[in-house]
């Protein structure tokens, strides 16, 4: 039965009970028995598919490593997002708000990221630099400056000792 706007009754979702109208109903179902809203009706989706994983488990692993497989761009941009919010808690638009402030560039080096992470064959994204103190993010960098960096332990003075080092030999 379709949504009727004349119709003097309320609806309700069968499952949270909130008032439901138009714009917070699942399309196609209008069955006066099955009233449910969007966000229950979702719910109910990722339940059923969590239940059909659970009993389909080799089943599931095969199509998932077939997915990830296929779909190694979309992989390593998840793992990247996690990364930043596990290390950094730092969210994916704070990250291109960075980005785009570096216009895509190192920090030390102003050039893009140039290497590709051999299993994904996708060049990765510029690492986020932070001061192991405080743990305050300050720039973006390319994998090769931001392991410079890690190596010499953030010491300045190693870092001149280098410069000198390479002007001497130069």
């Amino acid at each position: 039965m379709q949504w009727d706007s004349e119709d003097d009754e309320d609806h309700f979702c069968r499952e949270c009970d909130i008032d439901l109208d138009p714009r917070n109903i699942v399309k196609g179902r209008y069955f006066r028995q099955d009233w449910i809203c969007n966000s229950c009706w979702k719910e109910q989706i990722v339940k059923k598919k969590r239940i059909w994983h659970q009993l389909n488990k080799e089943k599931s692993k095969k199509v998932n490593k077939i997915w990830q497989q296929n779909n190694k761009d979309k992989m390593a941009f998840k793992q990247h997002e996690r990364c930043l919010k596990q290390k950094y808690n730092m969210s994916p638009e704070e990250y291109q708000n960075l980005l785009e402030k570096q216009q895509g560039l190192c920090a030390v080096c102003i050039q893009p990221e140039t290497f590709v992470n051999p299993r994904s064959g996708i060049v990765i994204k510029l690492a986020a630099d932070h001061c192991h103190e405080t743990g305050k993010i300050r720039q973006l960098l390319c994998r090769r400056c931001n392991i410079v960096l890690g190596l010499c332990k953030e010491d300045k003075n190693i870092l001149t000792l280098l410069n000198n080092y390479i002007n001497i030999h130069k």
